[in-house]
C-alpha cells in the first residue's frame, strides 16, 4: 500500500500538474488528424448530429 504524508502527496501532485501543463495531450496521426483532449467531444458531437439527421429523414 502507498503511504504518503500530506506534503509529499501535494509535492507529487504539483509535479504531475506542471508536467501536464507543459506537455498537453496532443499528437497527429499520419500528419493529417490532430488528436487532443477535444477529440472525444468532437466525435460525440458528430454522432449526435448524424442521429438527428437520420431521425429527420426517417419521418419523411
Amino acid at each position: 500500500t502507498w503511504v504518503f504524508s500530506d506534503e509529499s502527496l501535494r509535492f507529487e501532485l504539483e509535479i504531475a500538474l506542471e508536467y501536464v501543463e507543459r506537455r498537453p495531450f496532443n499528437f497527429v496521426i499520419c500528419r493529417v488528424f490532430p488528436v487532443d483532449i477535444s477529440m472525444p467531444i468532437s466525435i460525440v458531437t458528430l454522432c449526435i448530429t448524424y442521429v438527428i439527421i437520420i431521425i429527420q429523414f426517417a419521418e419523411i
